[in-house]
């Protein structure tokens, strides 16, 4: 390629070459296509500057741990077409634990869609094994459980901060009465929001569950007869939507519905069933209980502390007498373990 023919480069073409110029290692007829480019117009100016951002924080990120910076960038041109999207991937240990890292939590990735037109969209998504906390641009705080999703705008415009959750998530979110903060739930549901901090649990398949900590939030939803409903909550009340569209609503102790976010599970009449659910979540094993009696024991009484699966089977071990073995290899993605009696 050289420069006279650099207006018969798509995008695609010229994010295939980024890769190449951010690590220095671009021959000069390719780095001056990129100039080229990139000097063309505002927008691909803007392009470039953002993978430029996102390229630093990764040799930023990378002082703390070694990651695959090429292979990350390459995957910029995995969605090119009249859109550009940029996939940045980053792959951890399970013995890593739970790391809670304010710029980069388990996979990220941010995506330009229509790019020309629409605003830069960030999609910020946790492992098994991991928290991910995140602030948005209008300094709200959100905290990812494992396994869950949380897609935002790099700026909020317009009326309404709006933002999508898959999974779970603890918000603390920013005041403005001018804008009321709105969060999406796959299963159609809405949670708008005064100034407040809540929990949302939404992960696919099961039951939707909200709690309210301070503040004010009203949950829209579709009620079991296909009705649209607004439910407006109080501070310490916990409202579950099933997936039928029955709502029920109890009384709770908000700080202690999000024990989880501080790596713990507060034990009021728990069940084992329950902690096996919360560690499936966070750690994304599977459990095989031979005996489904086993999964009516409960615990009450102060909280147990949920950074390692091994330190809270030994402790369910010790207090209950259940035995539990990994089927697979511990180290497996999705590894099995078996309760026993």
């Amino acid at each position: 390629m050289t420069p006279n023919n650099h207006t018969m480069l798509s995008d695609k073409e010229i994010a295939a070459l980024l890769p190449e110029y951010f690590s220095g290692t671009i021959s000069e007829e390719n780095r001056l296509l990129v100039d080229t480019w990139r000097h063309e117009s505002n927008d691909h100016q803007q392009m470039f500057d953002a993978v430029a951002d996102l390229y630093m924080d990764f040799r930023a990120f990378d002082t703390i741990r070694s990651i695959d910076v090429e292979a990350a960038m390459n995957r910029v041109n995995t969605r090119i077409g009249i859109s550009m999207s940029i996939n940045w991937f980053r792959r951890i240990e399970r013995a890593a634990a739970v790391l809670i890292l304010p710029l980069i939590m388990a996979t990220a990735w941010l995506a330009y869609e229509n790019w020309t037109t629409e605003p830069l969209y960030c999609e910020m998504h946790t492992q098994a094994g991991m928290i991910g906390r995140v602030v948005l641009p209008d300094s709200t705080v959100v905290i990812l459980n494992a396994g869950s999703t949380l897609r935002y705008p790099s700026e909020f415009t317009g009326k309404t901060r709006e933002v999508e959750l898959i999974g779970e998530g603890y918000f603390d979110v920013t005041k403005d009465a001018k804008h009321q903060f709105v969060v999406s739930l796959a299963n159609g549901s809405r949670v708008n929001v005064y100034g407040t901090r809540f929990n949302i649990d939404a992960y696919p398949g099961d039951d939707c569950v909200t709690t309210l900590v301070e503040g004010s939030i009203g949950f829209n939803y579709v009620n079991n007869v296909g009705a649209a409903r607004e439910t407006i909550m109080v501070p310490n009340q916990q409202l579950t939507l099933s997936s039928s569209g029955h709502v029920s609503i109890y009384n709770v102790d908000g700080p202690n519905a999000i024990a989880w976010k501080d790596d713990a599970i507060v034990l009021d009449n728990t069940s084992i069933k329950q902690i096996l659910k919360a560690l499936t979540r966070r750690f994304g094993v599977r459990f095989q209980v031979a005996n489904p009696a086993i999964e009516e024991y409960t615990f009450s009484g102060g909280s147990m502390s949920i950074k390692s699966i091994e330190n809270v089977l030994e402790s369910l071990r010790i207090s209950s007498g259940i035995k539990w073995r990994y089927i697979t290899s511990e180290r497996d993605s999705d590894a099995i373990i078996e309760i026993t009696d």
